[in-house]
């Protein structure tokens, strides 16, 4: 009898397949709002902070690529409680404004690491939200390539180029780029590669020629970069530039206005004749433009004549 049962148990266990435990399809999802408080696109918000709710857990990569647009005087707080994200303001919103907090590409869930690219939350402390929106494509202009990654920022003015935009969003990965949820004002448009993370054009950024803001589709963005020891441009007095490191004095060319020259050996002087806020001139086919903001007028000496 033992006999049968050992055989028994013999059969059983070879004839079995062992099988191992399998969790499902992959997750190729990434996390899903549910719900927030206020509501994306809400009016009259007068609270001080938001919490967005998503379908499963999640991770944020960086909180300080989560920006705020227009920015605030204080950066907002942003947590991670259980399912939520949790944003609580710092400083006081500007009355009448529609503002867009741009996630990018931080929000991914825990198991594949799926990213929610492109989620933004908008809302208003006035009763409407803006509706005037942009959009353009980047180029690289020494490659041909598309810009990707590029930050194109718009600022009230000229001045505040080396500060973080009042709107701005990110060329995707075809060189595209979109700003939503603008108002109505006058604008100075300017695209730059950010290497430090910081939302600022800093020194040796590739970046494009500022201009004032008149079409709002279709726009084309150029950038570039010159060497950080190659040219120094300034504007050291009222209608004057000054090109300071250049190769050759026919490497420069003034495109936007006319005036007189005044060459030395590794420096020129361009006295300006005419009228004008800002210059754009090439320097070996590349193009960029110096904004005239310096009103000092020469000091000139006077001598009695004999």
């Amino acid at each position: 009898m033992e006999k049968y049962i050992y055989l028994c148990f013999f059969f059983l266990f070879s004839c079995a397949n062992v099988v191992p435990l399998s969790g499902g399809e992959k997750d190729l999802s990434p996390p899903k709002v549910v719900n927030s408080t206020p509501l994306n696109r809400s009016i009259n918000f007068s609270d001080t902070s938001i919490s967005i709710q998503f379908d499963e857990y999640f991770s944020l990569n960086n909180t300080n690529n989560i920006r705020l647009s227009p920015s605030c005087a204080k950066r907002p707080t942003i947590k991670v409680v259980g399912k939520k994200i949790e944003i609580f303001f710092n400083s006081k919103l500007s009355p009448n404004t529609t503002y867009t907090i741009n996630f990018g590409k931080e929000i991914n869930d825990l198991n594949e690491g799926n990213t929610l690219g492109g989620f933004s939350f908008v809302f208003s402390t006035g009763g409407q939200i803006d509706s005037v929106e942009i959009s353009g494509h980047s180029i690289d202009l020494f490659s041909g390539e598309e810009a990707i990654g590029a930050t194109i920022g718009l600022y009230k003015k000229i001045e505040d180029l080396d500060s973080v935009p009042y709107y701005y969003s990110f060329t995707n990965n075809h060189g595209d780029f979109k700003i939503e949820n603008m108002d109505t004002n006058d604008y100075v448009l300017f695209g730059f590669i950010d290497e430090n993370n910081n939302l600022c054009h800093d020194d040796g950024e590739a970046h494009s020629t500022p201009t004032k803001l008149s079409n709002f589709n279709n726009i084309e963005l150029g950038l570039y970069k010159f060497a950080e020891h190659q040219l120094q441009v300034k504007n050291p007095l009222k209608n004057t530039i000054l090109f300071k490191n250049i190769s050759t004095r026919d490497s420069i060319k003034v495109l936007t206005t006319k005036g007189s020259w005044m060459h030395e050996k590794k420096s020129s002087m361009f006295f300006i004749f005419d009228s004008t806020e800002y210059v754009s001139y090439s320097v070996n086919n590349q193009i960029d433009t110096i904004w005239l903001q310096n009103q000092n007028k020469p000091e000139i000496e006077a001598r009695p004549s004999n």
